[in-house]
Protein backbone atom coordinates (compact mmCIF):
# COMPACT_ATOMS: atom_id res chain seq x y z
CA UNK A 1 0.00 0.00 0.00
CA UNK A 2 1.31 3.30 -1.24
CA UNK A 3 0.44 6.81 0.75
CA UNK A 4 0.06 10.40 -0.98
CA UNK A 5 -0.79 13.52 0.19
CA UNK A 6 -1.98 16.90 -0.37
CA UNK A 7 -1.05 19.60 1.37
CA UNK A 8 -1.67 23.27 0.90
CA UNK A 9 0.85 24.97 3.52
CA UNK A 10 -0.39 28.27 3.18
CA UNK A 11 2.53 31.46 2.49
CA UNK A 12 4.43 32.75 5.05
CA UNK A 13 2.42 36.17 6.34
CA UNK A 14 3.49 37.45 8.87
CA UNK A 15 -0.24 39.17 9.46
CA UNK A 16 -1.17 35.90 10.24
CA UNK A 17 0.50 36.21 13.87
CA UNK A 18 0.15 33.14 15.81
CA UNK A 19 -0.99 31.15 12.64
CA UNK A 20 2.62 32.79 10.97
CA UNK A 21 4.62 30.07 9.25
CA UNK A 22 7.37 30.40 11.36
CA UNK A 23 5.07 29.27 14.36
CA UNK A 24 3.74 26.22 12.61
CA UNK A 25 6.82 25.05 10.51
CA UNK A 26 8.06 22.97 13.51
CA UNK A 27 4.53 21.18 13.72
CA UNK A 28 4.45 20.41 10.13
CA UNK A 29 8.10 19.04 9.95
CA UNK A 30 7.82 16.67 12.92
CA UNK A 31 3.83 15.61 11.78
CA UNK A 32 5.53 14.95 8.65
CA UNK A 33 8.34 12.87 9.91
CA UNK A 34 6.65 11.20 12.08
CA UNK A 35 3.36 10.30 9.29
CA UNK A 36 6.55 8.66 7.04
CA UNK A 37 3.83 8.93 3.55
CA UNK A 38 5.13 7.76 0.53
CA UNK A 39 4.40 11.36 -2.03
CA UNK A 40 3.35 14.28 -1.01
CA UNK A 41 2.65 17.29 -3.36
CA UNK A 42 2.82 20.60 -1.58
CA UNK A 43 0.66 24.03 -2.54
CA UNK A 44 2.12 27.70 -1.38
CA UNK A 45 5.46 26.97 -0.92
CA UNK A 46 7.97 30.13 -1.26
CA UNK A 47 11.71 29.65 -1.68
CA UNK A 48 12.85 30.22 2.18
CA UNK A 49 9.92 27.43 2.97
CA UNK A 50 10.63 25.38 0.52
CA UNK A 51 14.70 25.14 1.37
CA UNK A 52 13.63 24.70 5.27
CA UNK A 53 11.12 21.54 3.89
CA UNK A 54 13.96 20.14 1.86
CA UNK A 55 16.25 20.78 5.27
CA UNK A 56 13.55 19.53 7.82
CA UNK A 57 12.49 16.43 5.05
CA UNK A 58 15.99 14.28 5.29
CA UNK A 59 14.02 11.37 4.47
CA UNK A 60 13.03 12.52 1.04
CA UNK A 61 13.98 13.60 -2.32
CA UNK A 62 12.04 16.90 -3.85
CA UNK A 63 11.07 18.01 -6.70
CA UNK A 64 9.99 21.28 -8.55
CA UNK A 65 10.97 25.10 -9.31
CA UNK A 66 8.91 28.75 -8.41
CA UNK A 67 6.23 29.60 -10.72
CA UNK A 68 8.20 33.38 -11.08
CA UNK A 69 11.09 35.14 -9.37
CA UNK A 70 9.67 35.46 -6.06
CA UNK A 71 9.59 31.88 -6.19
CA UNK A 72 6.76 30.10 -4.49
CA UNK A 73 6.42 26.75 -5.52
CA UNK A 74 4.07 23.51 -5.62
CA UNK A 75 7.29 20.84 -5.11
CA UNK A 76 6.31 17.37 -4.83
CA UNK A 77 8.26 15.10 -2.10
CA UNK A 78 9.09 11.63 -2.78
CA UNK A 79 10.17 9.39 0.38
CA UNK A 80 13.83 7.89 -0.93
CA UNK A 81 14.22 4.43 -1.46
CA UNK A 82 11.46 4.03 -3.12
CA UNK A 83 11.19 4.31 -6.62
CA UNK A 84 13.26 5.98 -9.40
CA UNK A 85 12.88 9.08 -11.21
CA UNK A 86 12.78 8.82 -14.88
CA UNK A 87 11.52 12.15 -15.47
CA UNK A 88 10.74 15.45 -13.82
CA UNK A 89 9.65 18.65 -14.86
CA UNK A 90 7.53 21.56 -13.67
CA UNK A 91 5.22 24.12 -16.09
CA UNK A 92 2.87 26.67 -16.63
CA UNK A 93 -0.71 26.57 -16.55
CA UNK A 94 -0.97 28.28 -20.30
CA UNK A 95 -0.59 28.18 -24.33
CA UNK A 96 3.25 28.12 -23.31
CA UNK A 97 3.87 25.63 -20.73
CA UNK A 98 7.15 25.89 -20.87
CA UNK A 99 8.01 29.80 -20.69
CA UNK A 100 6.61 31.60 -17.46
CA UNK A 101 2.92 32.68 -18.60
CA UNK A 102 -0.06 32.51 -17.85
CA UNK A 103 -4.14 32.60 -18.73
CA UNK A 104 -5.25 36.31 -19.40
CA UNK A 105 -7.54 37.26 -15.93
CA UNK A 106 -5.08 35.32 -13.80
CA UNK A 107 -3.93 36.99 -10.36
CA UNK A 108 -0.32 34.85 -10.96
CA UNK A 109 1.19 32.35 -12.99
CA UNK A 110 -0.16 28.93 -11.96
CA UNK A 111 2.39 25.90 -12.72
CA UNK A 112 2.42 22.19 -11.78
CA UNK A 113 4.95 20.02 -10.98
CA UNK A 114 5.52 16.18 -11.87
CA UNK A 115 7.35 13.38 -11.22
CA UNK A 116 7.46 10.01 -13.73
CA UNK A 117 8.57 6.89 -11.51
CA UNK A 118 9.43 3.46 -11.98
CA UNK A 119 9.06 2.13 -8.25
CA UNK A 120 10.50 -1.40 -7.32
CA UNK A 121 7.95 -3.09 -8.28
CA UNK A 122 8.48 -2.36 -11.59
CA UNK A 123 5.39 -0.28 -11.84
CA UNK A 124 5.03 3.46 -13.73
CA UNK A 125 3.57 5.98 -11.49
CA UNK A 126 3.05 9.62 -13.06
CA UNK A 127 2.82 11.82 -9.74
CA UNK A 128 1.27 15.84 -10.69
CA UNK A 129 0.75 18.37 -7.76
CA UNK A 130 -0.84 21.36 -9.02
CA UNK A 131 -2.24 24.43 -7.46
CA UNK A 132 -5.07 26.63 -10.01
CA UNK A 133 -6.02 30.40 -9.36
CA UNK A 134 -8.45 32.04 -7.28
CA UNK A 135 -9.21 34.80 -9.74
CA UNK A 136 -12.39 33.17 -11.40
CA UNK A 137 -14.68 29.82 -12.45
CA UNK A 138 -13.46 30.53 -15.85
CA UNK A 139 -9.91 31.04 -15.26
CA UNK A 140 -9.62 27.93 -13.09
CA UNK A 141 -11.73 25.90 -15.89
CA UNK A 142 -8.91 27.35 -18.72
CA UNK A 143 -6.06 26.56 -16.52
CA UNK A 144 -7.48 23.04 -16.09
CA UNK A 145 -7.85 22.82 -19.79
CA UNK A 146 -4.15 23.36 -19.79
CA UNK A 147 -3.05 20.99 -17.22
CA UNK A 148 -5.54 18.08 -18.94
CA UNK A 149 -3.70 18.49 -21.93
CA UNK A 150 -0.26 17.97 -20.83
CA UNK A 151 -1.19 15.46 -18.40
CA UNK A 152 -2.27 13.42 -21.58
CA UNK A 153 0.82 13.48 -22.93
CA UNK A 154 3.15 11.85 -20.33
CA UNK A 155 0.27 9.39 -19.82
CA UNK A 156 0.19 8.48 -23.59
CA UNK A 157 4.27 8.57 -23.34
CA UNK A 158 4.63 6.11 -20.16
CA UNK A 159 1.36 4.88 -19.97
CA UNK A 160 1.35 4.10 -15.92
CA UNK A 161 -0.46 5.07 -13.37
CA UNK A 162 -1.49 8.88 -12.73
CA UNK A 163 -2.61 10.57 -9.91
CA UNK A 164 -2.99 14.32 -9.57
CA UNK A 165 -2.74 16.27 -6.29
CA UNK A 166 -3.34 20.15 -5.49
CA UNK A 167 -5.54 22.76 -4.21
CA UNK A 168 -8.17 23.72 -7.16
CA UNK A 169 -10.07 26.57 -4.89
CA UNK A 170 -12.92 25.17 -6.90
CA UNK A 171 -15.87 23.46 -5.15
CA UNK A 172 -16.95 19.96 -6.04
CA UNK A 173 -19.86 21.58 -8.01
CA UNK A 174 -17.94 23.56 -10.54
CA UNK A 175 -17.89 23.18 -13.95
CA UNK A 176 -13.47 23.08 -13.10
CA UNK A 177 -14.13 19.70 -10.85
CA UNK A 178 -17.06 18.41 -13.04
CA UNK A 179 -14.32 18.46 -16.21
CA UNK A 180 -11.59 17.12 -14.36
CA UNK A 181 -14.08 14.15 -12.86
CA UNK A 182 -15.11 13.51 -16.42
CA UNK A 183 -11.66 12.62 -17.48
CA UNK A 184 -9.88 11.20 -13.79
CA UNK A 185 -11.44 9.96 -10.71
CA UNK A 186 -12.02 11.40 -7.54
CA UNK A 187 -11.57 10.64 -4.19
CA UNK A 188 -14.18 11.75 -3.13
CA UNK A 189 -16.41 9.99 -5.64
CA UNK A 190 -19.35 8.26 -3.88
CA UNK A 191 -17.94 9.95 -0.34
CA UNK A 192 -21.35 10.97 1.84
CA UNK A 193 -18.80 12.48 4.23
CA UNK A 194 -17.33 15.01 1.95
CA UNK A 195 -15.84 17.92 4.35
CA UNK A 196 -14.41 21.25 3.98
CA UNK A 197 -10.23 21.96 3.33
CA UNK A 198 -10.18 25.01 3.92
CA UNK A 199 -10.74 25.99 7.12
CA UNK A 200 -8.57 29.47 7.47
CA UNK A 201 -7.20 28.88 10.78
CA UNK A 202 -10.19 27.43 12.81
CA UNK A 203 -11.87 24.10 13.66
CA UNK A 204 -14.77 23.87 10.88
CA UNK A 205 -15.40 20.77 9.02
CA UNK A 206 -18.49 21.36 7.78
CA UNK A 207 -18.23 22.50 4.12
CA UNK A 208 -17.41 21.28 0.65
CA UNK A 209 -13.76 20.60 -0.34
CA UNK A 210 -11.98 22.98 -2.47
CA UNK A 211 -8.39 20.36 -2.33
CA UNK A 212 -8.49 17.27 -4.36
CA UNK A 213 -7.07 14.12 -5.59
CA UNK A 214 -7.20 12.76 -8.97
CA UNK A 215 -6.64 9.60 -10.73
CA UNK A 216 -6.58 7.48 -13.47
CA UNK A 217 -7.96 3.75 -13.68
CA UNK A 218 -4.49 2.16 -13.10
CA UNK A 219 -4.79 3.07 -9.31
CA UNK A 220 -7.03 1.61 -6.76
CA UNK A 221 -7.96 4.12 -3.89
CA UNK A 222 -7.85 1.73 -0.39
CA UNK A 223 -8.79 4.58 1.79
CA UNK A 224 -9.09 8.89 2.27
CA UNK A 225 -8.74 11.08 5.06
CA UNK A 226 -9.01 14.44 5.62
CA UNK A 227 -6.37 15.48 8.59
CA UNK A 228 -7.95 17.40 11.12
CA UNK A 229 -4.94 17.65 12.88
CA UNK A 230 -4.01 20.32 15.71
CA UNK A 231 -1.39 20.91 18.35
CA UNK A 232 -2.02 23.19 21.80
CA UNK A 233 -4.83 24.89 19.07
CA UNK A 234 -1.95 25.45 16.75
CA UNK A 235 -2.47 24.27 13.04
CA UNK A 236 -0.74 22.96 10.59
CA UNK A 237 -2.23 25.30 7.39
CA UNK A 238 -5.43 26.97 6.79
CA UNK A 239 -6.35 24.09 4.55
CA UNK A 240 -6.12 20.70 6.24
CA UNK A 241 -4.01 18.18 4.10
CA UNK A 242 -5.82 15.02 2.72
CA UNK A 243 -4.51 12.02 2.46
CA UNK A 244 -5.17 8.83 0.35
CA UNK A 245 -3.81 4.83 0.14
CA UNK A 246 -3.42 3.59 -3.09
CA UNK A 247 -2.51 0.29 -5.27
CA UNK A 248 -1.22 0.03 -8.78
CA UNK A 249 -2.91 -2.12 -10.57
CA UNK A 250 -2.64 -3.55 -14.26
CA UNK A 251 -1.94 -1.83 -17.37
CA UNK A 252 -4.00 0.44 -19.63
Amino acid sequence: MKSIVSFNLRVNVLNDGIHAWDFRKKDVFEYLNASNYDYIGFQEANKDMYDELKESLTNYDSFGIGRDERGEAIPVFIKKGIAEVLETNTFWLSETPLVESMVPGSKYPRIATYVVLITKDQEILIFFNTHLDYASDQVCFEQAKHLVSYMRKIEQKYKGALILTGDFNQLPSSATINYLSQVFHSVYENKKNIQLTFHGFTNQVQGEPIDYIFYNDLIAIDSFNIIHHQKEHRYLSDHYPILATFNIRGKL
